[in-house]
């Protein structure tokens, strides 16, 4: 009889240990399993690439002086639909209508640009749709450009700007119209210029969120 019992007792802890051993495993692998979801959501999210020329637009929001000196500011942004980046440095081109360049920076900043230390990404975002069919909140960049010191230089006729942007895409800079501001102005009466400008262009700046 007692060894009946013994073998019953047995049965009984075995069974419990399998039960326990059974739902620890059962919850180890769901934890696995929740994790292993985990991380291919973060595996599946893609990372911006940069922004190629028919995904930018460039616009010259205004101009600026102070203490002699001159710049217009351009704002660089994402039109399309996929988020994408930009790196600097960034050259500007001067083309005549012909598509010939006229001149191009030499990688002197204007007065007016805000230095920074390096050239570094941006991510522009997406240009979403607001709820209502209008356009939405969307990121941007900006960057001061100018002519060299007055009396500056001849802007051919027909001739338009345009941003290197990313090393190999150039983007057209729209509201240009003939001439640049001037980096300094003349202190004294300076005889017409004869060559073509010298261009001056600063760093691409963090982007902002407008409406």
């Amino acid at each position: 009889m007692n060894h009946i019992r013994l073998r019953i007792a047995c049965l009984a802890v075995a069974t419990a240990i399998g039960a326990a051993w059974s739902g620890s495993a059962f919850r180890t692998a769901g934890t696995t399993t929740a994790r292993t979801r985990t991380s291919a959501t973060a595996i599946g999210r893609v990372q911006p690439t940069p922004c190629g020329a028919d995904q930018l637009q460039a616009t010259i929001a205004g101009t600026d002086g102070a203490t002699g000196h001159g710049g217009a500011t351009v704002v660089v942004s994402n039109a399309s639909a996929t988020p994408c980046t930009i790196t600097g440095p960034t050259i500007l081109e001067l083309v005549d209508a012909r598509g010939e360049i006229v001149s191009q920076s030499k990688g002197r900043k204007p007065f007016m640009a805000s230095p920074e230390a390096e050239p570094h990404r941006i991510i522009l975002d997406a240009s979403p749709v607001a709820e209502d069919g209008g356009s939405g909140v969307r990121r941007f960049a900006t960057v001061v450009i100018a002519q060299g010191g007055c009396p500056g230089g001849v802007f051919p006729e027909g001739g338009h700007l345009r941003l290197l942007i990313n090393g190999t895409e150039r983007v057209m800079i729209n509201g240009f119209a003939a001439d640049l501001p001037y980096d300094y102005r003349c202190d004294v009466e300076q005889p017409p210029p004869t060559g073509p400008p010298q261009l001056l262009v600063g760093d691409l700046l963090e982007p902002e969120d407008v409406g």
